[in-house]
């Protein structure tokens, strides 16, 4: 009741607070005016001049944009293994740099569009998806997008504000359409591998170095430690969607099972996405609803990158493990006890370093058409995003663990985003090639934050781990840590195009 009072209360505000700002736009055919060189668009995928673009807060004809838009369609898509929906348009759009240092299967992709922010050095553009703005990549499977919109210019900030001064990339999720119910299921296995390590000595030029200085400890074996922490990643990806509809009712619901390894030891992933769009008509097609609802679930084995450092500078000629007694302190894995060196296997055998993340988001968009030409809209949506971490450093690990008796910590991060927006739409010829477009909206935003930190060790047994911290010796001796925040903010405005 008190989340329908406020709504109801953002309505009045938004409709006393309304204002419309008009735009005449002066259109030329095409063929006497091409469309201007700074719309980016593949040269091989031309669109044709009728062909509809997102640019936010409504759609143009591709002869009506005079901004640096570039739209890609998912029949133009990138194919193969594609595990982020950014993948998609990886390459296709110009001036769009696509990275993901590594091949960590659990890494972030870094966008960059129009450069530095100025306010807070922010490169990554905004993400709008299906109108939800600052919305998770995350939590749209890339098997149900219809088509990525990338704005470029200042038309963006224009349209989003500050948050836009990055550029914007405007997703648009599948749909379905009229006609019997169809089925699809798509699979597929790929597998990944390490092309090329940094140099390291092998152990045949280790003894020949060793022999000509007279300097370094020769224990007799041979181990290839990149070897040893890196694997044949295998990942497979399963999707099943269903569509259909009718004159006044379409869906579409979609279920993504992902599985992935990392060439590190010990990383990969699990991962579970769902998606339903429905859409309804009524009141003789004037009022249209759309709801889209999405759920993503993840579970992460973030492994240790460190390992690689140490992979690259440990003796070549040093076992993995040793049946001395002396290591059996360091459970059985051979150690050197000198500065900032350490057994790489040993760090991501022995400890652990793991994630949950579970993101659900709803929006639900009503239009409705009061006059021909003239609709108002109202939009909400709301996106929750937890994530959950853990890490453990045993009590036979030299590296962290050690001399803390094990080391355990745990985290939680949840944020709550809602949005509310109204929007009224007047477009109408006034001759052949003069037209009036006139958009007026309102948007409210508001941001919750919140979550924990808690580290403590000294335990005495390893066989816990992170999941009983009460058990860190720690925190009765008034040793352990714990810390926790929360904060909020919102953003109210008009957006204007």
């Amino acid at each position: 009741m008190e989340s329908l009072l406020n709504l109801v209360f953002l309505l009045r505000r938004s409709i006393l607070s309304l204002f419309l700002i008009f735009s005449v736009i002066s259109l030329i055919f095409a063929q006497q005016n091409p469309v201007t060189a700074n719309i980016t668009y593949e040269a091989e995928r031309p669109l044709s001049v009728d062909s509809i673009v997102n640019v936010g807060y409504g759609t143009q004809k591709k002869n009506e944009v005079t901004s640096s838009i570039a739209a890609v369609n998912s029949d133009e898509f990138n194919k193969g293994y594609i595990n982020n929906p950014i993948q998609l348009i990886q390459g296709e759009v110009a001036g769009l740099s696509v990275s993901k240092p590594g091949g960590d299967p659990n890494g972030s992709f870094y966008l960059r569009l129009r450069g530095l922010n100025t306010i807070n050095a922010n490169t990554q553009p905004l993400v709008v998806i299906d109108g939800m703005i600052d919305a998770s990549l995350d939590n749209v499977d890339p098997n149900d997008i219809e088509s990525i919109t990338v704005l470029k210019d200042g038309s963006a900030a224009a349209i989003y504000g500050i948050r836009g001064s990055g550029g914007v990339i405007l997703i648009t999720t599948k749909k379905g359409k009229k006609g019997t119910a169809v089925i699809d299921y798509n699979v597929y296995t790929t597998a990944e591998m390490v092309a090329r390590n940094n140099p390291a000595m092998t152990t045949k030029e280790w003894r020949a170095l060793s022999a000509e200085t007279g300097y370094g400890t020769d224990f007799g074996t041979s181990t290839d430690w990149f070897k040893q922490i890196e694997q044949t990643a295998v990942s497979q990806v399963h999707n099943i969607s269903m569509s259909g509809g009718t004159d006044k009712t379409s869906y579409r619901a979609s279920v993504n099972y992902r599985q992935g390894e990392g060439v590190e030891i010990n990383t990969g992933y699990n991962q579970l996405n769902g998606r339903i769009n429905l859409t309804q008509k009524a009141l003789n097609d004037k009022f249209t609803l759309d709801l889209n609802l999405g759920a993503t679930e993840r579970e992460s084995q973030l492994g240790f990158p460190e390992a690689f450092k140490y992979a690259s500078i440990y003796n070549p000629t040093a076992p993995v493990k040793s049946s001395d007694p002396v290591y059996s302190k360091y459970d059985s894995y051979f150690q050197q006890v000198l500065f900032d060196y350490f057994n790489p296997v040993s760090i991501i055998e022995l400890n652990k370093n793991e994630g949950k993340s579970r993101i659900m988001n709803l929006s639900v968009k009503g239009t409705y058409e009061i006059l021909h030409g003239l609709s108002i809209d109202a939009l909400y949506s709301t996106e929750n995003n937890a994530v959950l971490g853990g890490q453990y450093y045993d009590s036979h690990d030299y590296w962290e663990g050690m001399n803390r008796n094990g080391l355990a910590s745990r985290q939680e991060d949840n944020s709550l985003g809602r949005l509310f927006e109204l929007t009224i739409h007047y477009i109408t010829d006034i001759t052949s090639t003069l037209n009036l477009n006139l958009v007026g909206g309102y948007s409210y935003q508001d941001f919750t934050n919140e979550g924990f930190y808690a580290q403590g060790g000294n335990f005495l047994t390893d066989a816990f781990s992170f999941d009983n911290l009460s058990a860190a010796l720690d925190f009765k001796n008034g040793k352990g840590t714990v810390t926790s925040y929360k904060n909020s903010n919102k953003l109210i405005g008009f957006n204007v195009q």
